[in-house]
Parts: C-alpha cells; sequence; structure tokens
C-alpha cells in the first residue's frame, strides 16, 4: 500500500506515483490512498492501482506500506488506532516523512524512514 501522491493536489513527478507504474509493471498488486482524490481519480490515475480503504484501515494482503506524503489524516491517526488494524501480513514500513518514527511498533516489523541510518534493512526486502 502506499499512502501519499503528493501535498495538496501537487503531483507532478510524484515519487509515489513513479513507484506504484514501476511496482505495477512487476506484477504487483499496489493499492493507493491520498486525502486529495477519491476513489474514482486514484484507480484512473494509474490503471491496475486499487484504492486503499483508509477508513477502515484494511491491511488484508498487504506486506508493505510506503508512506510518502505527511497528510493530516496519517499524521493525527493514533498509535492504538494504527497498531490494532496491524495484521501478520504487514512486514515493512517505509515511512518517507517519518510520521511513525516514534511509534513504538510490533518487533515483527521492518520500519525504515530518512536519517536513520538502517539503509541495510532493505536487504531482507529483496529476494
Amino acid at each position: 500500500a502506499i499512502w501519499g501522491i503528493g501535498t495538496r493536489r501537487k503531483i507532478f513527478h510524484s515519487p509515489t506515483l513513479l513507484l506504484a507504474r514501476s511496482l505495477l509493471s512487476r506484477g504487483v498488486k499496489v493499492k493507493l490512498h491520498d486525502p486529495s482524490f477519491d476513489r474514482k481519480s486514484i484507480e484512473e490515475m494509474i490503471p491496475g492501482v486499487e484504492y486503499f480503504n483508509f477508513d477502515k484501515l484494511e491491511f488484508d494482503g498487504i506486506e508493505a506500506l510506503v508512506i510518502g506524503a505527511d497528510h493530516a489524516e496519517y499524521v493525527c491517526l493514533s498509535e492504538s488506532d494504527f497498531k490494532a488494524n496491524l495484521n501478520e501480513e504487514l512486514r515493512y514500513i517505509l515511512d518517507g516523512v517519518t510520521i511513525y518514527k516514534n511509534i513504538n511498533l510490533p518487533e515483527k516489523l521492518t520500519y525504515h524512514c530518512p536519517g536513520d541510518g538502517s539503509l541495510d534493512v532493505l536487504d531482507s526486502c529483496v529476494e
């Protein structure tokens, strides 16, 4: 799943859109959410992408979460609500905007954010 396309509908050269397209071209199922866009807009923006229902925090079938924007919906999500909706399938969080840096996540999750000095953790993502 990818949260955040851009900021305030500014999506030109969005790295998350490039990532979504790249993953889709490799046969990876991609779910995308951004509060600035509705389901139809997101699904039309990139054919093949699915809408991530943020209101329900549906993590079923999701192995990795990429956070590409610090929208209020993501920043204001309580730690307890976030953790209550995690499942066994989610193994990686790549937080490009460091909004969950201080959350105490389960040990089974690999968390990375800019500046944490742990790029080597990504080796376990590549098979």
